[in-house]
């Protein structure tokens, strides 16, 4: 399967997820649904709150240019929300 496949079908297909991509952990970005745009100091603030959710927890988090309130967090997933709608961040091994 690829990573369009992967988004299109598993992510949006299951239809709990709206929007969606997926980047390697440099930051690059593999497959996004139309539209799904993530600056670098997003995916950099990302990356940084699976090692340490301190400031995570402190300051939120911005997606999109969107500011999300953290739920949870440990080395595999995070999760924020505003409002009605969320973020789920999920980080893995092997791919």
């Amino acid at each position: 399967m690829s990573w369009v496949e992967i988004v299109h079908t598993g992510m949006v297909g299951s239809g709990f997820v709206t929007t969606g991509a997926v980047f390697s952990p440099a930051g690059i970005q593999f497959a996004a649904t139309v539209g799904f745009k993530v600056k670098k100091e997003e995916f950099d603030a990302i990356s940084r709150a699976f090692h340490d959710h301190s400031d995570l927890f402190r300051n939120g988090l911005y997606v999109r240019g969107k500011k999300f309130v953290a739920i949870s967090a440990n080395p595999r997933s995070i999760h924020c929300k505003s409002g009605p709608s969320g973020v789920i961040c999920m980080r893995a091994l092997n791919c």
